[in-house]
């Protein structure tokens, strides 16, 4: 356009089909920190050392845990479930698919069949991890949850939202 606001991509009813473009930016300002550059959409695969997590969660499962990238934020649908846990060492999912900046507490997490049920499932995405942490409430403070807490069968379900 030759004048500030005075074209339109698409019209009420003649859509474009797609624009290929490497950023959109907003507010006017013609700088990388208002530039929306990146969008993506897939499945991630948890992982969990010690514990046998069921195959139908997984990508092309009845569940599958899928993220949405937009920009620095992430965020992933949770669903796992267990058949067998062998460890006892610190309840700790992996494989979420960017690395996390900075550190991020959270909670509202669905669980159920635990042999320990915990006050307040809470997770935190640690700086520069790949990884999740799972604590509970305990006595105004946090606790860390093991896979001994888990039982030999259960689920978590939920969404969380980082920044990578």
């Amino acid at each position: 356009p030759s004048a500030t606001a005075t074209r339109h991509l698409g019209y009420h009813n003649k859509r474009w089909d797609k624009v290929f473009c490497d950023g959109v930016r907003f507010d006017g300002n013609n700088t990388d920190a208002t530039t929306l550059d990146d969008y993506e959409e897939g499945f991630w695969t948890p992982t969990m050392s010690g514990a046998t997590l069921k195959s139908h969660h997984l990508s092309i499962g009845s569940y599958p845990n899928k993220y949405t990238k937009i920009g620095r934020q992430v965020s992933l649908d949770l669903a796992i479930s267990w058949s067998a846990v062998t460890g006892g060492t610190e309840l700790k999912i992996g494989g979420i698919p960017f690395t996390a900046v900075g550190g991020l507490w959270g909670a509202g997490l669905w669980y159920n069949a635990w042999s320990v049920q915990p006050v307040d499932l809470m997770f935190w995405v640690g700086g520069n991890t790949t990884y999740m942490k799972f604590y509970t409430a305990v006595n105004g403070g946090v606790s860390a949850l093991t896979q001994s807490d888990m039982g030999t069968s259960g689920n978590i379900y939920g969404s969380i939202t980082y920044f990578a």
